[in-house]
């Protein structure tokens, strides 16, 4: 009798035609059918299901089980499970059954992290053998920041000169506005230079002698050209493109001579975003701390643009670089930039090429900074680093 039951109840989960429900064609990444059986994720306001249907032979045991995972907003976080729920039952025979499981809290919790999914997994059987089991999953929206993109792009698109930017999100999404357009860097350049300089063998593992932080804070903190020139020679343009592959740059080229700093070197804001949101990464551990800190101190009369534009309890670290374009026609006027608030980190760069002036690049720099960082101080990423 029991194999009878067991035969039975496979010819109708396997030859039923499927329960009607909504089409397949809609939300099917969070739905799954097999015969008789159908699982769903649905949302009801803020309020979300584990929803199993199915069509009993004999009697039968169902198991449903919902796991939330979450990727937390840091730099390289990875997707982890926060919470389980779980029910089981014991279904009566020959009967259409529909069983209902509550993700509680879900959305809450998902407020917190930069990405959310649930998983839901249903087990059907008889108490000898596991007959069905089925599996499907659904994103989960958060409460997270993110960049105002599209109103950077239409800001930029009414600017005069060329205009690009690039930003490295919450969840380290790459989103951009002309991103590949190349530029030069003008004095951003340092920025490579002093983690080109530091990663040097003789360098990276030993204290910074004082003629040598003489020579490094005034190129970042004030931007000294003369002090540049010195740490390219030194450096030379090798080690800098070394950096850039290392950095993983597509468009980055160095273009330097003797008495220059490499201002003429090409970079574009992808690149840019994408190096400094890994900034400390390229910095020897013993000189991190020094680094951050040349960064985050720039003198009050550079600080424009995205300087202006700082977040109420977030760090910044910046570069900036602005001069006459090689080609005589205009002015360059950019920014590379980091952001921290806790363990969260952003990064942008904004770069503008063939300004009518210096100060009509900075407003430039400042709109699309303001329109970027709109909202950002609402992100739950805890109180800013000590580091």
């Amino acid at each position: 009798m029991a194999s009878l039951g067991l035969a039975a109840l496979l010819a109708l989960l396997l030859l039923v035609p499927p329960i009607p429900g909504e089409s397949p064609g809609r939300n099917a990444a969070s739905r799954t059918r097999s015969g008789a059986a159908q699982l769903t994720i649905r949302r009801r306001g803020s309020r979300l299901f584990a929803v199993l249907r199915l069509r009993t032979g004999p009697e039968t045991e169902a198991r449903l089980k919902l796991s939330l995972f979450g990727q937390r907003p840091y730099p390289g976080a990875r997707w982890r499970a926060i919470r389980r729920w779980r029910l089981a039952r014991t279904l009566a025979a020959d009967g259409r059954h529909e069983l209902r499981l509550q993700a509680s809290g879900a959305q809450r919790t998902c407020r917190r992290l930069a990405a959310c999914r649930l998983r839901a997994t249903a087990s059907i059987g008889t108490a000898e053998r596991q007959l069905v089991r089925l599996q499907t999953r659904r994103a989960v929206a958060t409460g997270l920041w993110d960049p105002a993109v599209a109103a950077g792009r239409r800001y930029a698109r009414g600017r005069l000169g060329d205009v690009s930017f690039a930003v490295v999100d919450l969840r380290s999404r790459l989103r951009s506005f002309e991103g590949s357009r190349t530029a030069p860097a003008a004095s951003t350049i340092k920025a490579m230079l002093l983690a080109t300089y530091l990663r040097q063998r003789s360098v990276r593992d030993r204290p910074l002698r004082e003629d040598e932080r003489a020579l490094l804070e005034p190129m970042i903190r004030v931007s000294d050209n003369a002090a540049a020139i010195q740490v390219a020679a030194l450096v030379g343009g090798d080690r800098v493109e070394r950096l850039a592959r290392a950095a993983r740059m597509r468009d980055f080229h160095w273009v330097g001579e003797v008495g220059w700093l490499g201002g003429q070197s090409q970079i574009s804001a992808r690149d840019q975003a994408r190096f400094l949101h890994r900034y400390d990464r390229y910095v020897p551990p013993r000189h991190r701390r020094f680094a951050r800190r040349l960064l985050g101190s720039i003198v009050s009369w550079q600080r424009w643009g995205i300087g202006s534009e700082r977040p109420a309890g977030w760090q910044l670290f910046f570069k900036g670089g602005w001069g006459i374009n090689d080609d005589g026609v205009g002015t360059v006027n950019h920014q590379v930039a980091f952001l921290e608030r806790g363990r969260c980190r952003i990064a942008l760069a904004i770069l503008t090429e063939h300004n009518p002036s210096t100060s009509y690049g900075a407003e430039t720099l400042r709109g699309i900074a303001g329109r970027l960082l709109h909202g950002i101080g609402a992100a739950p990423c805890g109180r800013a680093s000590s580091k």
